[in-house]
């Protein structure tokens, strides 16, 4: 199985189980590859040096660390409240031969070891904190 295959499987068994009215109200958004691809591309596009580490705070399956991997990005960071999405964002990146650093917390309470140099933000109401010393 592809890491995409993965994380989509993932993606679709969790919204599945959860329904519409509770994924809104644990506020679990999906991005899909492209888009977390895109976003990658526009942040390096735009960056002023090339980043040595990346944080996600809500990475959920990993499709923004994944994006980063492909990249070829490293020092990577993740952060979510479901220990079963981070597993299955670690097994997505060991299926493309990187590795990232997750840790089980609530974005909004958690503070990174250090600041690092790109960090996704927006994602969904909970996002925002763990950035918030991010020179990215």
């Amino acid at each position: 199985m592809s890491a995409d295959a993965l994380i989509e499987q993932f993606e679709r068994e969790k919204s599945r189980a959860l329904g519409n009215a509770g994924r809104r109200e644990a506020g679990l958004y999906y991005t899909p590859r492209s888009i977390a691809d895109a976003v990658v591309e526009i942040a390096l596009r735009h960056s002023r040096v090339r980043p040595k580490s990346v944080l996600d705070p809500c990475a959920g399956a990993g499709a923004f660390l994944l994006a980063a991997a492909r990249a070829g990005l490293g020092g990577l960071l993740g952060t979510d409240l479901d220990p079963q999405a981070l597993r299955v964002a670690t097994r997505a990146l060991k299926l493309c031969g990187a590795r990232a650093t997750m840790t089980v917390a609530d974005a909004l309470r958690w503070t990174p070891p250090a600041a690092p140099d790109l960090c996704r933000r927006g994602a969904g109401r909970r996002a925002g904190s763990s950035c918030a010393a991010s020179r990215g």
